[in-house]
């Protein structure tokens, strides 16, 4: 939070919200709705707590086919502002997340294009809306082989999320 209330701040926004995902999952299943209702608007939070709180059912569900640690990293590849006013502002982010659960054949990787509908409250961006749509998706690499979540976790020992502290 604290994002400028300008186009830039905007972007800031939505580029911030979209890699909450590993904080949100992180989180006792009755903690999150309280993260989620700091980031919505206060006319729309009811729905966009519900419309995420599916989500993260639906991720809680996969994970619970496999064992131990929930790994869900999710980078920004661009951004789009797509309208603006100093009220409100429409983000696009294309967005590749990865997800990985031991016990689980693969991680998984998941191209998307986000969109928020922010609007400005309590002198901060808040979410309105969120939609997904899926890709663009690029071709893997051909030589590439798939990693298991073992061979990913000591791949990645000591790197740090980026931006930032986060460690994988």
């Amino acid at each position: 939070m604290g994002f400028a209330r300008n186009r830039a701040g905007a972007v800031a926004a939505g580029s911030t919200y979209v890699r909450q995902g590993q904080r949100i999952v992180d989180l006792p299943v009755g903690d999150r709705p309280v993260a989620l209702h700091a980031i919505a608007s206060r006319a729309a939070a009811d729905a966009y707590v519900a419309q995420a709180s599916a989500q993260l059912a639906e991720l809680d569900g996969v994970a619970a086919r496999g064992h131990g640690h929930v790994t869900w990293v999710v980078s920004v590849l661009a951004t789009r502002l797509d309208a603006y006013t100093s009220q409100r502002a429409r983000v696009s982010i294309w967005r590749v997340g990865v997800l990985s659960v031991a016990g689980l054949t693969s991680p998984l990787a998941e191209w998307t294009t986000v969109a928020y509908e922010l609007v400005w409250e309590q002198g901060d961006w808040k979410v309105w809306s969120e939609t997904q749509t899926p890709g663009p998706t690029p071709m893997g690499h051909p030589d590439a082989r798939f990693s298991n979540p073992g061979q990913m976790e000591a791949a990645l020992a000591g790197f740090t999320r980026y931006p930032g502290p986060d460690p994988f």
